[in-house]
């Protein structure tokens, strides 16, 4: 009888053998960027910030947020299942080779903060957790500080409109439409849902409720070739990109959004421009696309002591207090 079991034993050893040469193995990522490029390739959503000092260095920060039960798909709950096998091995692999690492880890909650470099610093930080309404929460950043070819220019948009005039000078089929934004004195911003208004500088003391005109224009960028309005947002961001790291614009912030899966392209960009020491936000662009429209907004706001643009901005001509005035686009 034992003989029979022995043999079974056997048998059994050689199919798992015979099947584990059969696959492939499963390799451990080496780095959060390998990470964060998985993320993308699997459909998630990334952000990425630039973010320029007054020096000539730059902050780079990519960025991936999840909160359960607020629409997520299918993609995202493979993605977290992806995340809980991937890592924790690696940043515990990172932890070793840190310079300063801190982790915590009970029950369902899980908190990574790790510095890999003080000098250039280079940062990362892995948070899962339910808050009080019993919502999961997974977020994991990559935030490193990097140099750049040129010492910071001053607060000025001159340049970042350079970039625009002439990437706008090399298409066809731009329209272009006048935009006021004009608050009076005393209407706050609160009379507005939340969702309505994005990009708010609310300003401070008598600021907040001064009166504010901020004007600009809108491209729409007609295509009709399928994918041109991908191509043409990449390029876009790659000109952003390069102008922000190469000669940095002190105060100058680029964000940009991967909708991740097929789409490897940036179909959200937000370059804007603040002034720390007159308080003041000086230069706002953004840009959002559509299957056959790319649309360009870009605001001139020096002088106005509080701004805000619309979440809907590519539709919105006017804005006067509480009243919205709507233009008709064809995408």
């Amino acid at each position: 009888m034992k003989r029979i079991y022995i043999i079974i034993y056997i048998g059994l050893v050689a199919l798992s053998l015979a099947s584990c040469k059969q696959m492939k193995p499963d390799r451990q990522l080496e780095s959060v960027g390998e990470l964060m490029d998985s993320l993308i390739d699997r459909g998630d959503q990334v952000y990425r910030y630039i973010i320029c000092s007054g020096d000539s260095t730059y902050q780079d920060e990519r960025w991936f947020h999840y909160i359960s039960n607020r629409g997520n798909s299918y993609v995202q709950q493979s993605s977290l299942l992806f995340l809980a096998d991937k890592t924790p091995a690696l940043l515990d692999k990172l932890c070793r080779e840190a310079e300063k690492s801190y982790r915590y880890w009970e029950g369902d909650s899980l908190d990574y903060s790790i510095t890999m470099h003080s000098k250039p610093l280079e940062l990362l930080s892995f948070k899962w957790f339910k808050n009080k309404q019993q919502e999961e929460i997974v977020s994991l950043s990559h935030t490193t500080m990097k140099y750049a070819k040129h010492l910071s220019a001053p607060c000025d948009p001159t340049p970042i409109q350079a970039v625009l005039q002439k990437f706008l000078a090399e298409q066809k089929n731009v329209t272009t439409y006048d935009i006021c934004y004009e608050w009076d004195e005393g209407v706050p911003f609160t009379d507005f849902k939340d969702e309505q208004l994005i990009l708010r500088y609310q300003g401070t003391g008598a600021d907040s409720l001064a009166a504010a005109k901020i004007t600009g224009t809108l491209y729409a960028i007609s295509l009709k070739r399928e994918g041109r309005s991908e191509e043409l947002s990449a390029e876009l961001n790659k000109r952003m990109t390069a102008l922000i790291t190469e000669r940095p614009i002190k105060g100058a912030t680029l964000a940009s959004f991967y909708p991740g899966g097929k789409w490897k392209f940036y179909c959200m960009q937000a370059f804007s421009i603040f002034d720390r020491q007159r308080r003041r936000k000086l230069y706002d662009l953004k840009v959002q696309m559509f299957s056959e429209t790319l649309y360009i907004l870009e605001l001139k706001s020096a002088d106005a002591p509080r701004s805000a643009v619309p979440c809907n901005w590519w539709a919105v001509k006017r804005i006067h207090n509480d009243k919205v005035f709507y233009m008709n686009l064809n995408r």
